[in-house]
């Protein structure tokens, strides 16, 4: 049995849900992805999304979400729900301004304006997993600490400290309400060590000492030169456990999945079909490509501006039934209808893509 179906037999064990390898997830970062129905997204093909645990904490809240059987129940969506922990995105807002809170061993702490007042509210580990739990998720990630500076040995020390830490009190927590709830979920752990060698080393033996379901990449991907940073990218894959998923959290543009796939990698993520579909960016899978050939491309897909005046005359090229002049015509008239059009476009090629990296699996 090869890797890839060892690690989709590890999920359908722990979660009891048949879960196909390699899978892509578009961003459903507030409960839903922008524009499109959970009946948009089935019909593209899509059988998974990400949500952000920092967004729904303020609305609609994790009571609501409890209430109506976590986001399952409140987008109607029937497929896997991943939830991310959210930490990056705090740590991001605290790293530009002090002001936005505060960053400890025990947790973060981020100041909101309720009404008039100041609000602190600490956002703990042990929290962190309460609250994804609340979602519903059946893919649930621990808080870790992505550095401000990657390339800081101190910073990133200390980030790879507090990653691990924080790591461990997930996990209790996560085993407390599983057996409290008897639900059925997966743990995953991010490794961090930005572009030291050997913290990300000493980050992974640890978070395996402790013991995941699964494991993401932590950081930034990319290069000064925004390419990809390969020789990273592709230490920190080696370092996953094998049998077990391994996720290339934020990574999604078409030939970086395909680079990524190559390296170990079966799980992705990332905004970029349905935000730039609804700047009216098309991807467009090469006509040429199939399964016997996607590894050894240099590049996977063009890309488009269906805005172009080029595309006003275009009647013979289609997406879903409408000519890329009409939408052409939708987004000239700022159209919302473009934007959907467009953004289940992308997602159709890029489920177009994995299903030819599943060919191979």
């Amino acid at each position: 049995m090869n890797k890839i179906k060892v690690a989709e037999k590890y999920i359908y064990d722990k979660l009891g849900k048949t879960v196909k390898l390699p899978i892509y997830s578009p961003d459903a970062t507030r409960g839903y992805v922008r524009g499109l129905t959970s009946a948009d997204l089935a019909y593209c093909g899509v059988e998974s999304i990400v949500v952000n645990t920092f967004h729904l904490i303020y609305f609609p809240g994790g009571d609501i979400l409890k209430r109506v059987g976590g986001i399952q129940g409140y987008y109607n969506w029937p497929g896997l729900v991943i939830s991310d922990s959210g930490g990056f995105q705090m740590l991001s807002m605290i790293y530009q301004d002090s002001g936005f809170g505060t960053i400890s061993n025990s947790g973060i702490v981020i100041k909101r304006k309720v009404g008039k007042k100041i609000d602190n509210f600490k956002f703990t580990p042990q929290k962190c997993i309460e609250m994804q739990f609340k979602l519903g998720a059946d893919i649930i990630y621990c808080i870790d600490d992505c550095p401000r500076d990657a390339n800081n040995r101190e910073d990133v020390k200390n980030s790879v400290d507090r990653t691990i830490k924080w790591a461990k009190l997930c996990k209790e927590t996560f085993d407390r309400l599983v057996t409290q709830t008897g639900r059925k979920a997966l743990l995953f752990a991010v490794i961090q060590g930005g572009s030291f060698k050997n913290e990300r080393v000493r980050c992974a033996d640890s978070l395996k000492e402790i013991g995941f379901d699964g494991y993401g990449f932590g950081g930034w991907p990319l290069d000064k030169d925004n390419n990809l940073d390969t020789e990273i990218f592709g230490l920190t894959a080696e370092l996953m456990e094998e049998g077990k998923p391994k996720f290339a959290l934020g990574v999604g543009n078409p030939q970086a999945i395909v680079e990524g796939y190559k390296m170990g990698y079966n799980m992705f993520d990332c905004v970029l079909p349905t935000r730039d579909g609804r700047h009216g960016k098309l991807f467009m899978m090469r006509e040429d490509l199939d399964s016997t050939n996607i590894l050894l491309k240099s590049s996977v897909a063009d890309q488009i501006y269906i805005r172009d005046e080029s595309f006003t005359r275009n009647f013979n090229e289609m997406i879903d039934g409408y000519s890329f002049a009409f939408v052409n015509h939708l987004f000239r008239r700022s159209e919302p209808l473009g934007m959907r059009l467009a953004s289940m476009y992308n997602l159709k090629q890029y489920m177009k893509l994995i299903g030819f990296l599943r060919e191979l699996a």
